[in-house]
């Protein structure tokens, strides 16, 4: 029997916890066998060098999956954000399973993906060291001091001056400069902290700061990640921590919280305003607490008489004219040490400044803030340039000033002539808060213009492309329309998308045949070599429809074939059996009513089409050679086979007829009716033909003294099946396999086709089977492998049960695509069934390209998002309403009506901070909900309901402080909202600066640069597009199935991408996975997701 840890603790003797406290991690590892039952592993905190360690056994009754141990270790390690990961040390790996723990390990627990590696985990300590007495020992604490009088409340620090210098006046006993409160080199107990935005005062979180997270290498960091997401703020994330009383000192550091900051218990949290509003009010104090010394003197810091001299806080006094000229040779003397240039004398030259007195970061600041402007004043006058350019009304003067000063990296501009540097113009207050020009692009005929923000100028390396390119990982799903084949190396041949994928089943491993640029729709094997043919549907893009002959183990393309009469699609394709495939059999895909297909054969090796004939007016599914006579070809897909025979005549040349005395019900036989077709064909050992209907009936087709194919009555074959039969497998030993909706039949065909098993494939899946092959076509072994028609394969045999081996979603002619959600902070998804009799849930491990559980709603999905904390997924239905999913397990957690009508939710978003929600649905309205309990209750925030769109919603966007929502509608319309208010923003304009959480609305500034490519064509546009999670990388995919990545922020004329092919017929949705090492893809037409990943490529 297993116990807790806990209890483990409480049996073992003293001595042997004792030893284990004194004992190294090297010489811990010795330690492992004392687990008798589980593994032994020590865990630490990320960033902690002073964390001991806590000893823990691994056992699978324990600890019963790797939420329930992270749950627990979250009770017993404190992190900022919960325990969310696990890394193994000395590697740095992460650990996702609990079989991945190793006896005697040390792991790292985390709340952010990033482990600090430059840390000692739980260094050696020996037993006889003892804690020397406190320095402060006999005297009064501040705490005591506190305690005996009180503690006022003052501004937004909670402490008045009066009060500190009470405390000074009675000796409080403080820390020493970068010590704890004992004396030590290092604080020993936490403090807690108010944390209080710079926009919203009134928005404040108490956190509780670890001294040993205080020390880590990117404390500091991690802080300011986390107050991003907890406090309200107006320009996020958050950038910087002052101290919320004068003299607003900046936070350089959080180890400073322990140190020269210990006795502020407030902080303002700055975003990107990079200053508290008390200092924005004041330039003087601003420039003496921007950078990470004080400035003495006056308002530049240049020691003249007239500055104030307390350190710390400079009062506002008005600057001399020789402090105005000395800032001036400040500012020259600056530019000319940064381009390496001896100083010029001015004329006349004014008295040199005195020599400072301080470190001039302040200074140094201001003048890169100069430069800066000078360079957002160039990429403006150059976007205005190219945007006339594009218009064809280009500005004279305005190209002048550009052409001037081409070198926008420099901020001094040379002359030519004497070869001296000149100084280049100032901008002034109102010139340097100018906003740059609009963008203006053409989508769809229509001219679309996009405000833009007010933010600084990208780099030349911000406009390259992004040094990354699109590897496939895995395809999940398949086509079962196209087929299934089983090759003799004993992989299994099945299309998604694009792509041929060639799975492994026993390595689980993937190969991906990528050279088709349209949906795959047939594939046949060659009878003798390792060939396999594929042909494609039509392209969107007008390319050729191709059919391509390739080899199955190089995934080398041997011969590609494409004729004008076959550009609708390739409905069948089929190797020669008697000339062992040295001819393919290609049928186009069925026309509009009226018109006939092509029956076309190649001799492929010789790329020569060798024949080509129209058929009868009757639709054809499917064209085989018959297997000992390539001068038969048999035809089904009407209410009878048809029968055609190849003639040569004396020219050389080549024609099929049809055989009028095959195919033909003999006198006073069960003729099918009009409404019945072949839908299946295959050959016994004799050389007959035996086809399948839609009725349930198997007949057989013997030729006659006349060499006629005429039907042969076999009453037990009228009734073979109650249902349509789908397909036919003929085995080595004679044995017909017949698959009718989930049920299996076997027949003796030399033994007058009795009877001899059934089967059924209804315990395992509730769809029927669309296609059968053999595991091992050269073995008597009997494994089967069958395709459903909601896009899995199973394997198994007619004496056991079927297991599944692929998983996929169902697809439908009025299905909208697959729907995908990416976890939040680990590598998994989920997806649903778009398809209206598709009602399952799974979810997969994008690091294993396994599924991990699949589930079943009551209601058809539409939509799909986890919520921020990771530990639900919230699905919107197609009736109406929204239901909640635990993620570890699948389990209902909660559903509740959301629409009055029944209109289907159609796009779900939750704000990044978990507290509101909104929900688009298909007729046009945005519902806003409150989140609380985890996601676990909601209610109707405010009115509830926001109303504007004409047409179904797309795409909903939230704000990083949650303030404003963006939403896109299918009739390419955007419009924003006021989340407080709850009232729709008038005009883009006022919104432009607004920074949002996600890019999934790609009508907006920075989506310009990927319209600019579809410019030239009016049917191919933008049709989904995602930020990553690190803000870095914006990807953008067409209704061409191309996928774009830029750097972000982008420019609108001059961002150049990386562009893929995302081997699918029109991207759907796209988005990263967990850590942006993973892109994920769904296809519009089809239930495909591709997953890729991004590989890093150093470009010149």
């Amino acid at each position: 029997m297993q116990n807790s840890p806990q209890r483990q603790g409480q049996q073992r003797s003293p001595q042997k916890l004792q030893l284990k406290q004194m004992q190294p991690p090297a010489a811990r590892h010795q330690l492992a066998d004392l687990g008798a039952s589980g593994k032994l592993v020590t865990f630490y905190r990320n960033g902690d060098p002073h964390f001991r360690g806590l000893g823990v056994s691994i056992n699978d009754r324990t600890f019963v999956s790797m939420a329930t141990l992270t749950a627990w270790l979250n009770e017993k390690i404190s992190t900022p954000s919960g325990v969310r990961h696990v890394f193994r040390l000395p590697d740095g790996k992460q650990v996702t399973q609990l079989a991945d723990f190793e006896a005697g390990g040390h792991y790292v627990v985390s709340s952010s993906p990033k482990l600090v590696r430059s840390v000692e985990y739980g260094g050696p300590r020996p037993a006889w060291r003892m804690k020397p007495p406190s320095a402060k020992a006999g005297k009064r604490t501040r705490d005591d001091l506190r305690l005996l009088f009180g503690r006022e409340s003052a501004g937004i620090a909670g402490e008045s001056d009066e009060q500190r210098r009470h405390l000074q006046r009675h000796g409080a006993a403080g820390p020493r400069s970068g010590g704890d409160a004992t004396g030590q080199g290092a604080p020993s107990k936490p403090r807690s902290v108010v944390f209080i935005s710079n926009t919203h005062r009134q928005s404040r979180e108490r956190l509780l700061i670890n001294p040993g997270k205080a020390a880590a290498a990117d404390g500091l960091d991690t802080m300011l990640e986390d107050l991003g997401s907890l406090l309200v703020m107006a320009n996020p994330p958050a950038t910087c921590l002052y101290t919320a009383y004068p003299p607003y000192r900046k936070v350089l550091k959080l180890s400073q919280l322990f140190s020269e900051y210990k006795d502020y218990d407030s902080f303002i949290a700055c975003g990107q305003e990079f200053l508290p509003a008390e200092l924005r009010s004041r330039p003087l104090e601003a420039a003496a607490v921007w950078g990470d010394e004080p400035v003495r003197g006056g308002g530049v810091g240049d020691g003249s008489e007239g500055g104030a001299q307390r350190l710390g806080r400079l009062e506002p006094v008005a600057p001399t004219s020789g402090q105005v000229n000395g800032s001036t040779q400040m500012q020259q003397a600056q530019a000319q040490q940064q381009t390496h240039q001896p100083p010029q004398s001015p004329s006349p030259p004014p008295p040199p400044p005195p020599p400072p007195q301080w470190p001039r970061n302040g200074e140094e600041n201001r003048l890169d803030e100069q430069q800066r402007l000078r360079l957002l004043q160039l990429q403006q006058e150059q976007l205005q340039v190219q945007q006339q350019q594009q218009l064809g009304d280009r500005s004279p003067a305005v190209a002048g000033r550009y052409e001037a000063a081409e070198d926008s990296d420099a901020v001094n501009s040379e002359d030519e002539e004497t070869g001296s540097f000149q100084q280049l113009p100032q901008l002034s207050g109102r010139e340097s808060m100018q906003k740059p020009p609009a963008a203006t692009v053409r989508i769809r005929g229509t001219l679309h213009t996009f405000p833009a923000p007010t933010a600084t100028v990208p780099s030349r390396q911000q406009l390259q492309p992004p040094d990354v390119s699109l590897q496939l990982d895995w395809v999940y799903g398949c086509n079962s329309s196209a087929g299934l084949l089983a090759l003799p190396t004993g992989d299994l041949l099945y299309a998604s998308g694009n792509v041929l994928i060639l799975l492994d089943s026993k390595r689980h491993r993937q190969r991906h045949y990528t050279e088709h640029t349209a949906r795959v729709t047939c594939a046949a094997a060659h009878p003798v070599n390792a060939y396999i043919a594929s042909g494609q549907a039509a392209s969107r893009s007008g390319a050729p429809v191709q059919i391509r002959i390739w080899d199955a183990e190089s995934l080398e393309t041997r011969v590609v074939l494409s004729e004008p009469h076959l550009q609708t699609g390739i409905a069948s394709i089929s190797f020669s059996g008697e000339s062992l495939g040295a001819y393919l059999l290609a049928v186009d895909s069925p026309k509009p009513p009226g018109h006939r297909q092509t029956l076309t054969v190649f001799d492929w090796a010789a790329r020569r089409e060798v024949l080509k004939s129209q058929t009868a007016r009757d639709q054809i599914s499917r064209a085989v050679f018959h297997p000992e006579d390539d001068s038969i070809i048999v035809t089904v897909g009407a209410e009878r086979p048809s029968f055609w025979r190849i003639f040569h005549d004396s020219a050389g040349r080549s024609r099929a007829l049809r055989d009028k005395k095959s195919g033909v019900f003999a006198p006073g036989s069960a003729a099918p009716s009009q409404k019945d077709e072949v839908t299946a064909v295959a050959f016994d050992l004799v050389g007959n033909v035996i086809t399948g209907d839609s009725a349930g009936r198997l007949q057989l087709w013997c030729r006659d003294q006349d060499d006629a194919f005429v039907l042969r009555p076999v009453e037990r074959l009228n009734h073979a099946h109650s249902e349509a039969i789908q397909c036919m497998y003929i085995l080595g030993d004679g044995a017909l396999i017949s698959v009718s909706a989930k049920r299996i039949h076997v027949w003796d065909t030399l033994n007058g086709y009795s009877h001899v098993k059934e089967a059924s494939t209804s315990g395992q899946v509730s769809e029927d089977i669309a296609a059968l092959a053999l595991k091992h076509p050269r073995s008597l072994d009997g494994r089967l492998v069958v395709a459903t028609t909601g896009n899995c394969i199973l394997e198994g045999s007619l004496h056991d049960q079927f297991f599944c081996l692929v998983q996929g979603h169902k697809s439908s002619s009025n299905a909208n695509g697959l729907i995908v959600s990416a976890h939040p902070s680990e590598p998994d998804l989920a997806t649903c069934g778009g398809a209206d009799d598709d009602r399952s849930v799974c979810r997969w491990s994008a690091s294993q390209c396994r599924l991990v559980w699949r589930v079943a709603v009551e209601d058809a999905c539409s939509s799909a998002a986890y919520h921020p904390r990771g530990h639900l997924l919230l699905l919107g239905t197609a009736t109406g309403r929204i239901v909640a999913l635990q993620h570890a397990r699948g389990e209902y957690a909660i559903s509740c009506q959301v629409t009055e009508r029944g209109q289907a939710v159609v796009c779900v978003r939750f704000s990044s901070n978990g507290r509101l929600l909104a929900l688009g649905t298909s007729d046009g309205r945005i519902y806003m909900m409150s989140v609380e309990d985890n996601g676990l209750v909601y209610r109707k925030y405010r009115q509830g309901t926001l109303t504007g769109h004409s047409s179904p919603l797309v795409r909903l966007d939230f704000s990083v402080d949650s303030a404003t929502l963006r939403s896109q509608s299918e009739d390419l319309e955007v419009r924003f909202w006021s989340v407080p208010n709850m009232s729709e923003v008038p005009g883009a304009e006022s919104v432009s600066n607004v920074r949002f959480s996600t890019e999934t609305c790609s009508l907006s500034y920075y989506h310009a640069a990927a319209w600019q490519l579809h410019q030239a064509s009016s049917d191919t546009g933008i049709t989904a597009s995602c930020l990553s999670g690190h803000g870095d990388l914006l990807c953008a995919g067409d209704s061409a199935g191309q996928v774009s990545i830029f750097r972000y922020p982008t420019h609108p004329l001059q961002s150049q991408c990386v562009t893929s092919d995302a081997l699918v017929s029109s991207v759907r949705d796209l988005m990263f996975a967990f850590g942006d090492s993973r892109l994920l893809v769904t296809d519009r037409e089809a239930a495909s997701l591709m997953q890729w990943s991004l590989v890093p490529e150093r470009r010149s």
